[in-house]
């Protein structure tokens, strides 16, 4: 049997329809970029137009057909196709020149990684080689390193050692150095020793001429055991230059020992009222009484007069007794004979016993 027209036109649309179909599932399953709804349209209009393959016929030829579409006769080379599915294969052809381009751009473009690919894989290849030179690089690095590491342990110890032994360095240093300073204050003071000995010596030389002299201005009876006491508080006296009458008492004491070389007796006379008038000057000064001041007198007397023998002597009013106008100076009241109240200077007689200058009172 040979088939219509119609029959061919609607075979090979359902054909087309079905190649379609195909290219725009495998395009969607492989690549992913048609969405289901697209495919689900173009099936939808197949069925509507009632274009789908059915049962399916065979020919004496061997070649099968549709069933489902009838073939007017003499209208086969009149027959068309739907203008729904002429839309429709449109449409999916416009769909798939779009598919097409864009999986000509997504080839370019995996092409172009593809390239890229391959250059970074050969970077990739260059970095293995160099990070495996990097990692001898690194190990010998690190055997460096260690073998650094051990020299710096041995410098620490031997700075450990260095910074010990630099410790004792300071320290004999230090103890160098103290004892440097030793020295020089001990040179120093050996200096000043000599100078204080020279001085020291120079004071005993001057101490030995003023002790000297001093011994030769002394009396000889003032210089007696009896009056060590008096001496001895009288050098203190001057010596701390304490009151006017210790002065005047010194060099009274001194003017009669001079005295006492001179031939004219008036000298040793009027030597010997000024020590009197002195020693009672320096008693009171002393704030000793008058009865005591007496007895220190008469003390005095005695070693002047031992002194004196044959050319002078003293004698001593002693208060409470009657006072006496030949060896006495007083200023007289009226009624019997006073006693002696205090005494400012004692009696000096001469060789004949006579009085030469009389004693001071008051009655």
């Amino acid at each position: 049997m040979i088939p219509s027209s119609e029959d061919k036109l609607a075979r090979v649309a359902a054909g087309e329809q079905v190649e379609i179909l195909k290219i725009v599932r495998l395009i969607r399953d492989e690549l992913k970029l048609v969405p289901n709804k697209v495919v689900d349209e173009v099936a939808d209009m197949l069925k509507a137009m009632d274009l789908g393959v059915g049962a399916r016929a065979t020919d004496s030829e061997g070649r099968s057909h549709d069933a489902r579409m009838p073939v007017e006769p003499g209208n086969a080379e009149e027959a068309v196709m739907p203008s729904a599915a002429t839309d429709a294969i449109d449409r999916a052809s416009h769909e798939l020149e779009d598919l097409n381009s864009r999986l000509q751009e997504k080839r370019t473009a995996m092409e172009e990684l593809s390239h890229s690919f391959e250059l970074r894989l050969k970077d990739v290849e260059g970095l293995e080689s160099r990070k495996t030179g990097l990692e001898v690089e690194v190990a010998d690095l690190e055997s460096s390193l260690q073998k650094a590491c051990s020299q710096l342990v041995e410098l620490e110890s031997k700075k450990a050692s260095i910074t010990e032994e630099l410790g004792e360095c300071r320290s004999l240093a230090e103890q160098a150095d103290a004892i440097h300073s030793l020295e020089e204050e001990r040179d120093l003071l050996i200096v000043k020793e000599s100078e204080l000995i020279g001085r020291c010596e120079e004071l005993r030389k001057r101490n030995a001429v003023a002790q000297s002299l001093l011994d030769r201005l002394w009396p000889t009876w003032f210089k007696a055991d009896a009056m060590a006491e008096w001496k001895a508080e009288i050098e203190t006296g001057i010596s701390s230059d304490s009151s006017p009458a210790t002065g005047l008492l010194f060099a009274a004491l001194h003017s009669f020992s001079a005295a006492l070389h001179d031939e004219d007796p008036k000298t040793l006379h009027d030597s010997l009222r000024d020590v009197g008038r002195r020693l009672y000057a320096w008693l009171r000064d002393k704030g000793i009484t008058d009865e005591d001041a007496s007895t220190i007198a008469e003390t005095w007397a005695r070693s002047i007069n031992q002194e004196c023998l044959g050319r002078g002597e003293i004698e001593v009013p002693v208060p409470g007794h009657a006072a006496n106008n030949q060896w006495m100076i007083f200023q007289p009241r009226g009624g019997s004979s006073p006693d002696v109240l205090s005494v400012r200077s004692w009696c000096v007689r001469d060789s004949l016993k006579r009085p030469v200058h009389r004693a001071e009172v008051t009655v």
